[in-house]
């Protein structure tokens, strides 16, 4: 192993365990580096590289500091950032033409501009490359902190959690210690959806998800334990992993292919009707709702919403209201999730006794065509 390469990872253990200061610390110069271990300044600056690469240290002027995480205010680099920020906060998107991320950017744009702050918003499209390339901007246009509505990959976990800027989270769930996350209480609206669809006489359940929500998907968990809860199954071949194309969104063939396996399933087994098909968002739900009406063949006796096949969405985003049949949803405040969201980031930038942790937005379910109401029910 060569000589860098030692070096770096002995001091990668030692940043990450606080040994040489908490976040935000001054570094060794190249010159120091080259001391403490005997090396070359060629090898020194081989380890900045890598260093520098996995973001434990970052360039301030003519020096490097730590930066393990958010910086304590009476270090260096907190020092330089307090005097060089202006009233300016980043957002983070997956898709800046997603309705849900443009409605939430609205709001967020007017509680910024009633308090005399401004956004700057960029699309990551998933790719995680991109995702540090703009978190890297946000933070050389000195802005005081990032709102970010992306899920964190297990892969991105350590950059984010070495970031120095304010971070709060929307709608997704980061659980990590330097981020505050602010999400409708997704477990909560999966039981509810579970205890709809069940009331509403659905003999069958399926889940329609997106690879990129389903590492730590609350809605699924909820919505799985509500049903085991009353002695329903939701077995695997029913839950429907639909990939996102970069810059196209959803893969709407593999929407379509999964439902249509699906109902070919349930005629073939004889599944007592109907299926109660929740969605992980309203996007993918509009997606299921046209492959009931338009993917089923000719050779079987057509499938009907909702006497058939039930499906529920999540955001009640416009469409949901559009479209026909209409869609049952999980509907919340965009308005109070902005709102909370902005008042933990203030809080975050000027609380030096700041707490990270997680808030909560309520949630109901708007009933529509796509499922049968209570009151249908009864009579």
């Amino acid at each position: 192993m060569k000589r860098a390469e030692q070096i770096f990872e002995e001091l990668q253990s030692i940043l990450t365990n606080g040994q040489l200061g908490p976040s935000g610390s001054y570094f060794y110069t190249v010159r120091e580096l080259a001391a403490a271990y005997s090396c070359s300044l060629h090898c020194a600056l081989d380890v900045f590289q890598k260093l520098t690469d996995v973001c434990l240290i970052r360039s301030i002027g003519k020096r490097c500091c730590i930066t393990t995480g958010p910086c304590a205010a009476n270090t260096p680099f907190a020092q330089y950032l307090s005097q060089n920020t202006r009233n300016i906060f980043g957002i983070l998107l997956h898709d800046s033409s997603n309705p849900f991320f443009g409605s939430l950017l609205n709001h967020l744009h007017s509680i910024a501009a009633q308090q005399n702050y401004e956004l700057i918003a960029a699309s990551t499209n998933s790719d995680p490359q991109r995702t540090k390339t703009i978190l890297d901007l946000f933070l050389s246009l000195n802005c005081k902190g990032v709102f970010n509505c992306t899920t964190i990959t297990r892969e991105q976990e350590p950059f984010f959690s070495r970031y120095p800027l304010p971070l709060v989270t929307l709608a997704e769930d980061s659980k990590l210690p330097n981020i505050d996350t602010v999400l409708v209480n997704n477990f909560s609206a999966g039981k509810h959806v579970a205890r709809h669809l069940i009331r509403s006489g659905c003999k069958s359940f399926a889940y329609v998800t997106e690879a990129n929500y389903l590492e730590s998907d609350q809605r699924l968990q909820g919505f799985r334990h509500q049903l085991s809860q009353a002695g329903f199954l939701l077995p695997n071949n029913h839950i429907g992993i639909i990939s996102t194309l970069q810059k196209k969104g959803i893969n709407t063939r593999e929407a379509s292919w999964f439902v249509t396996n699906l109902l070919n399933q349930l005629r073939q087994k004889q599944t007592p009707l109907p299926i109660g098909i929740f969605c992980v968002h309203d996007l993918l739900a509009v997606e299921v709702l046209r492959a009931v009406k338009h993917g089923q063949s000719a050779k079987h006796e057509r499938l009907t919403i909702p006497k058939d096949v039930m499906i529920v969405g999540f955001d009640d985003l416009p469409i949901a209201s559009m479209i026909t049949p209409t869609l049952t949803t999980v509907s919340y405040q965009y308005s109070s999730l902005a709102k909370t969201a902005f008042q933990i980031m203030i809080d975050y930038v000027e609380n030096p006794e700041h707490r990270c942790q997680s808030y909560e937005v309520n949630s109901s379910l708007t009933i529509r065509e796509t499922t049968v109401s209570q009151e249908t029910v009864n009579k």
